[in-house]
């Protein structure tokens, strides 16, 4: 198991989703975007729905330890997604659904991993419990693994949390935990949050100072102890110093502290802290702030999208607005889960995020 773990453990996030023409389609729904973050952004109480979500996302990892070795980095929090979409994406009758080949297939094609890694991911997530094999498939020949209950209770506290920070700043977060219970509703949310990834949407776009960082392990969970340290002492226009323990972060975050300093180092590179003269402390800047905001905005925003449309999918559509989407009758899951993202009424990457793909794979070829 040491092997198979150490192989899973490995980052496995890694490129974006390939680049894709911006057609009509896209354009417009990445001005839906656009918009809905734009607005999410002027929200008054948006500062403090950040600090609530950041909050309850330490608080969630220092509770679910196991879990959080499995899926404590951007690569293997999207593998868990992308599994949980698979499984709702299967038809009644036994077409679909999550197996070993599709999850290969499907982590390759949007660029979070290669087969090799998405199948030592598997194996850690069923060695943990969050997977298991299908009792009584239809057809043994596709051999589908399902998520557990523990698996699914794990993210259902996770949004429900997201939620509730976003109930603070808008309707939809109260509408989204009215229903958020209802495993219709889960499964509808799923396979929009998956289709939006799928499609090319990153909130990280929105946010690219915290790039590295997100692709590192538990490096969000670091930039995000020292953005609430920062805002909850006194500001100051150059930045607000805090007190940093390397040993404290590797304890509470299970990071060596090698590891723990280089993520100070890439945030101080990306412009985020600066070091200063004493080793336990360091500078957090406006930067970090305004870029935790960015990124918040976003993430908030989309979850706003897919809880909405998964509202109106499973026929409970939220009086609230409606975030550029058009309503449509309800709708079963998809046929093909690899390229129904790319068909449906789903958010795409922006104008500005085609742009730059476009340019990096130019410039790589």
């Amino acid at each position: 198991m040491a092997e198979r773990e150490q192989l899973a453990m490995e980052d496995c996030s890694g490129l974006h989703a390939p680049s894709r023409r911006q057609d009509p389609e896209t354009a417009t729904a990445a001005g839906d975007a656009e918009r809905a973050i734009r607005a999410m952004q002027s929200r008054p109480r948006l500062q403090e729905a950040i600090r609530a979500a950041v909050s309850g996302n330490i608080e969630t990892y220092r509770s679910n330890g196991l879990l959080n070795r499995v899926i404590n980095d951007r690569g293997r929090a999207v593998g868990s997604l992308i599994a949980l979409y698979l499984h709702f994406s299967a038809w009644p009758g036994g077409k679909g659904g999550l197996t070993i080949g599709r999850f290969q297939a499907l982590c390759a094609d949007v660029k979070i991993c290669s087969p090799g890694r998405a199948r030592a991911l598997l194996m850690l997530m069923r060695f943990a419990g969050y997977l298991a094999p299908e009792p009584a498939a239809s057809d043994r020949r596709q051999r589908r693994l399902v998520p557990t209950e523990h698996l699914i209770e794990v993210h259902r506290r996770r949004w429900k949390q997201q939620f509730e920070a976003m109930a603070l700043v808008m309707p939809e977060g109260h509408a989204a935990l009215d229903i958020h219970g209802r495993p219709e509703f889960l499964a509808a949310f799923v396979r929009h949050l998956g289709a939006s990834y799928i499609a090319g949407f990153r909130v990280v776009d929105y946010a690219p100072d915290l790039a590295r960082l997100v692709e590192s392990n538990a490096g969000l969970l670091v930039i995000s102890s020292l953005f609430l340290a920062a805002a909850d002492g006194p500001a100051a226009p150059g930045g607000t110093v805090v007190p940093v323990s390397i040993s404290a972060l590797s304890a509470t975050f299970s990071i060596a502290r090698a590891h723990a300093r280089k993520l100070l180092a890439d945030a101080a590179a990306a412009g985020l802290v600066r070091r200063t003269d004493r080793n336990d402390a360091v500078v957090v800047l406006p930067r970090l702030i305004r870029t935790m905001s960015d990124f918040y905005a976003a993430l908030f925003a989309l979850l706003a999208h897919c809880a909405d449309a998964a509202a109106a999918e499973i026929g409970s559509v939220p009086q609230s607005a409606r975030l550029g989407r058009a309503q449509g009758s309800a709708s079963p899951p998809p046929d093909d889960p690899v390229t129904w993202p790319r068909r449906c009424q789903t958010w795409k990457p922006t104008p500005l995020a085609l742009a730059s793909r476009d340019g990096e794979s130019a410039a790589s070829g």
